[in-house]
């Protein structure tokens, strides 16, 4: 059990035995957070070496002296196995044109952008972490100035290059057929031209599915894939999206859990108000909840669809894991406490479920 709470907002530990705070600098606070998802010395020092521009000793000495001090409370960074990522998500700017519900990246009408040789050398050093490919997300990264760089510059270390985008851009940007990018995911919240505007802010429902045609007619050898979010209005609609997404000739449908509660996404004013908004406008409720667990069992019509669906690899859960989404809402309702969750280092990067 641990035994201290992390308050992200505040760079700040709090422990549980006597409630004594204890306040972290910027650097501090990364390094705890990537100690916590597992990453081992080595890989911190190399992260905060890239994204602080300090030495190698400095980096390795402040990096251990704090890891020793952590080790008290319980954060112990496994030395012996060297933890690789699979797939980082690189977050190449902050911006986005899509108002979307649930995120605030649009807010921020932020010109901020990770410059492309910095952005370089987060990738070499993510090569070295054993990672294959990246995913380029943002906010929007159609935006960026210099994404068609920032592409090559990942294939010139021969790395597979993901692109995870709201699809809005796709027919100005043609550019990117050239460059045989070999997977985009695009954000699909809605099954209809309602939802997708209540979720997504814009009614442009029927332009991005326009938009991943052409781009599926003219890179035919890119893996399209459509990520959505598990609501109120499609849990038990997953065999709906199917049927769409095949229809539109899309490869495969990702599923993620809300995040209702966190100041992930550039939410700077998320509070309690603002999540329970959310809940009542995104989660099934307690009822609902318990009548899908009722009937979501082997044999059951929609269990038995979602598990065919996962072994075909059409989409990325299977029974079990679309199960464990629906208890975690039902402890969302009743407030029960919520542990394992992953520190999101947005809009740096993020790294969860990535992790080998």
């Amino acid at each position: 059990m641990k035994k201290y709470l992390f308050r992200e907002d505040a760079n700040q530990i709090i422990l549980l035995e006597n409630f004594d705070a204890i306040d972290f600098n910027e650097i501090s606070s990364l390094i705890f957070r990537l100690a916590e998802q597992g990453a081992c010395l080595n890989n911190i020092v190399e992260i905060i070496k890239q994204e602080y521009q300090i030495d190698h000793e400095t980096a390795f000495r402040d990096t251990k002296e704090l890891l020793k001090k952590l080790a008290k409370f319980g954060v112990r960074p496994d030395k012996n196995k060297q933890k690789q990522i699979k797939i980082p998500i690189v977050h190449i700017l902050e911006n986005c044109n899509s108002p979307c519900m649930l995120c605030d990246c649009w807010k921020s009408r932020s010109s901020i952008q990770h410059p492309s040789d910095l952005l370089k050398k987060y990738f070499c050093t993510i090569k070295k972490m054993g990672a294959e490919k990246i995913m380029l997300s943002g906010g929007e990264p159609l935006l960026h100035k210099n994404l068609k760089d920032i592409i090559l510059s990942i294939k010139k270390l021969d790395l597979k290059v993901m692109l995870n985008t709201n699809g809005l851009l796709l027919h100005k940007n043609t550019w990117l057929h050239e460059l045989d990018i070999d997977e985009i995911v695009v954000s699909m919240d809605g099954l209809n031209q309602e939802d997708y505007k209540e979720l997504r802010g814009l009614d442009r429902f029927n332009q991005v599915w326009i938009n991943l045609q052409k781009f599926k007619k003219y890179s035919p050898n890119t893996i399209v894939g459509i990520r959505s979010i598990l609501h109120k209005k499609n849990y038990l609609k997953i065999d709906k999206m199917v049927e769409i997404l095949l229809k539109n000739r899309c490869d495969f449908l990702g599923l993620s859990p809300l995040d209702i509660n966190s100041n992930s996404f550039s939410r700077k004013n998320m509070n309690q108000k603002r999540s329970l908004e959310l809940a009542n406008n995104l989660l099934p409720n307690i009822e609902e909840i318990k009548a899908f667990e009722r009937l979501f069992k082997p044999s059951n019509r929609y269990f038995d669809f979602i598990e065919q669906s996962f072994n075909d690899g059409i989409i990325g859960w299977n029974a079990k894991r679309l199960a464990n989404c629906m208890s975690y809402y039902k402890k969302l309702w009743t407030q029960e406490d919520i542990s394992g969750s992953w520190t999101c280092t947005f809009p740096i990067f993020s790294m969860p479920e990535m992790l080998l």
